[in-house]
């Protein structure tokens, strides 16, 4: 499969058994930022916590949208700053469904999540970090700009 290729990043299974990816593993952890597991137990634990994401039928019967569908469209946004406006094609759906995901995912992350990864690091923490960095050979190292957000006194805050 091509790596210009744009369009949905799931479609619905045929077998009635689910959706199906259409990247491999290694290609589903570029354009996602994270492996397919991480990405099903977000999207379980999301879908568990706010119906919203929870595929439905309308008042004429047809299908919703995919969970995997709104959550693409998610993170892409997240991942690569995109606009409702970039994503909305790759999810086939309109800006606003788009941004109504987006809120809503990151109050389900916030609440899920925030005591057990969003909070700042503890002594523990620091040392296990420290630790590990070093015997990959980053002795004194934390993090790196990738995945640690600390706050940037001067960061510009507008373009």
């Amino acid at each position: 499969m091509s790596e210009q290729r744009r369009g949905p990043l799931w479609f619905p299974g045929n077998s009635g058994a689910g959706p199906v990816t259409v990247y491999s593993d290694v290609h589903f952890r570029g354009r996602y930022r994270m492996q397919p597991h991480l990405f099903k137990k977000i999207m379980h634990d999301i879908c568990n916590y706010d119906e919203y994401f929870v595929q439905k039928r309308n008042c004429a019967g047809n299908l919703g949208l995919l969970p995997e569908q709104k959550f693409t469209a998610v993170i892409r946004m997240l991942a690569y700053g995109s606009s409702a406006d970039q994503v909305d094609e790759i999810g086939w759906m309109g800006k606003s469904t788009v941004l109504e995901s987006l809120v809503r995912f990151c109050d389900a992350v916030e609440t899920l999540y925030t005591r057990d990864y969003l909070r700042r690091p503890t002594p523990r923490d620091l040392q296990r970090l420290l630790q590990k960095a070093e015997s990959q050979g980053f002795p004194g190292m934390i993090g790196s700009i990738d995945c640690m957000h600390w706050q940037w006194k001067n960061c510009p805050t507008a373009w």
